[in-house]
């Protein structure tokens, strides 16, 4: 494989290998391997009484979770408000314990897990906020939705790269990763954060709406 890929390459596939293979794409690289790999979007993801994925699996399935905070219904519009939110998607203990979370405070990845979803990967997400914002505090978001999101399975930024034009305006600030990465916001390295300790101060408070 060597000779077909770079080493940068090689290093992110060697990292995602156990992924793979709870996967099961990689016993599907053989050609003995007769089954599909099925992706649903996760129950929890769903309304209106959803039937549960986890019940028509049938071989090798993953799960898909998007989330979008600018379309409303998951926190205040306010920088407290989402980071709260956020936040309380981590597994800290102190999290855990707080007497203030609610079932759908919890993390949504153990939550999906304990219904048979998993592994969960977060398929869409992005930058875009209800609020006039600041680039301090997008920073700030792109590093609690990626230590967030990387408790399962992996992230899918959305979307790689948008339209720059006068039509287009600024929107590329907040839905581009590539304008993200040139302006700071989310780290070069996808695996990294500028901070690891920005959910510190939101892991006690009480969840917003």
């Amino acid at each position: 494989m060597s000779s077909i890929f770079t080493a940068e390459v090689l290093s992110v596939l060697q990292d995602a290998a156990p992924i793979l293979v709870e996967l099961g794409v990689i016993p599907a690289l053989s050609h003995k391997r007769t089954q599909l790999i099925t992706n649903f979007m996760d129950v929890n993801w769903q309304f209106n009484d959803p039937p549960n994925p986890a019940d028509a699996a049938n071989g090798p399935q993953g799960y898909d979770n998007h989330l979008y905070y600018v379309f409303g219904g998951v926190a205040d519009p306010n920088p407290t408000a989402y980071l709260t939110s956020i936040c309380s998607m981590s597994t800290h203990p102190l999290l855990l314990q707080s007497p203030n979370l609610s079932f759908l405070d919890l993390p949504r990845v153990q939550n999906d897990a304990a219904l048979g979803n998993s592994p969960l990967w977060f398929g869409e997400w992005g930058l875009p906020v209800q609020f006039t914002t600041n680039n301090t505090f997008l920073t700030q978001w792109a590093d609690a939705q990626k230590l967030a999101y990387s408790k399962g399975a992996g992230w899918i930024f959305w979307n790689f790269k948008v339209e720059k034009s006068e039509l287009a305006g600024d929107l590329g600030r907040e839905w581009s990763y590539l304008e993200g990465v040139e302006l700071g916001f989310l780290t070069k390295d996808p695996s990294q954060v500028h901070d690891p300790d920005v959910c510190a101060p939101y892991i006690t408070a009480t969840p917003a709406a």
